[in-house]
C-alpha cells in the first residue's frame, strides 16, 4: 500500500490500450495536483467518461481506486516534507489535509505510524 506510485507505475505498463493514455493523464493530473480538492466527478469529465467508467476504468489500470491512489499519493508527499522538519498541521495542508487530525488517522493507517512518530524516527536515524 506504501508503494503506490510502484505499483501504479507497473499497473500502468499492462496491455490496456482503450483506456492508457486518459487513465496515464489522470494519474499525472493526481500527481501535479494531489494538495488541491480533487473530485473524481471532475476527472471523469475531463476526458468525457461518465463517473462509473471512469472508476472502473482507473482501478482496472492501477490497481486501486482513484481515491486510494490520491490518499497514497498525498502520504508520499508527506513524508520528504517531514523529514524537513515542517510542523504536521503545515505537512497536512501543503498535500491537501484541510484538518491535521484527519491528516494523522490517514498517515497513521498508510504507514502503521503517526506522522510525528515518523519524523522522530528519521531524526533519530531510524
Amino acid at each position: 500500500m506504501l508503494l503506490a506510485n510502484d505499483a501504479a507505475r507497473k499497473n500502468l505498463e499492462s496491455d490496456i490500450p482503450a483506456t492508457a493514455t486518459y487513465i496515464d493523464e489522470t494519474v499525472s493530473y493526481i500527481r501535479e495536483h494531489y494538495a488541491e480538492d480533487i473530485k473524481l466527478d471532475f476527472l471523469a469529465s475531463k476526458f468525457f467518461v461518465s463517473y462509473a467508467k471512469f472508476t472502473r476504468d482507473f482501478k482496472q489500470a492501477v490497481g486501486m481506486t482513484v481515491n486510494t491512489f490520491i490518499t497514497l499519493t498525498r502520504v508520499e508527499a508527506a513524508k520528504p516534507l517531514l523529514a524537513q522538519g515542517y510542523s504536521v498541521s503545515s505537512v497536512a495542508a501543503l498535500v491537501g489535509y484541510p484538518g491535521t487530525s484527519y491528516f494523522i488517522k490517514i498517515f497513521k493507517r498508510c504507514t502503521g505510524m503517526t506522522p510525528l512518530k515518523f519524523q522522530q524516527g528519521i531524526s533519530y536515524g531510524y
